[in-house]
This record gives C-alpha cells, structure tokens and sequence, in this order.
C-alpha cells in the first residue's frame, strides 16, 4: 500500500550552531572569561591593549570559547 503524505515535522539533526549563530549556556561564565582575559590577565603583567588588538583578541577567545563549548557539548 502507497501512502502519499507530507512530513512537517522539523528534522531533529542536532546539529552544533555555527559560530556567528551560537549563544553560551552560561552567559555569566562567558562574560567573565572575556573580562577577565581582555582585561585582568593583561593588567596583571602590565599590558594594554590598543583597539585594534582589543577587537582581535576578543574575536580570538570569542573562537575559542566557541571551539571549547562545542567539545564539551554545550549547545
């Protein structure tokens, strides 16, 4: 027997989000490592950094937070 039909349910592939899509669990967490690596960590040895290199390290640890949730499956 042939049933004709259309499946509207949406595909459950539970994917990882992309990079420029993915939002932290744990937004407070996230905040605080970026504070803390753009901000207190240099500070400590003596380093400021000028916009350009702000902008770039932000993107940089922005990554690597990404990179570290999606192995440890936090999406």
């Amino acid at each position: 027997m042939h049933h004709e039909m259309q499946d509207f349910r949406k595909p459950n592939n539970n994917q990882p989000p992309k990079w420029t899509e993915w939002q932290p669990v744990r937004p407070w967490a996230y905040l605080i490592n970026i504070l803390s690596f753009l901000f207190i960590f240099p500070f400590l040895f003596g380093l400021v950094f000028t916009p350009f290199g702000l902008l770039m390290n932000c993107i940089l640890i922005d990554y690597i937070l990404y990179w570290g949730a999606m192995k440890r499956g936090e999406y």
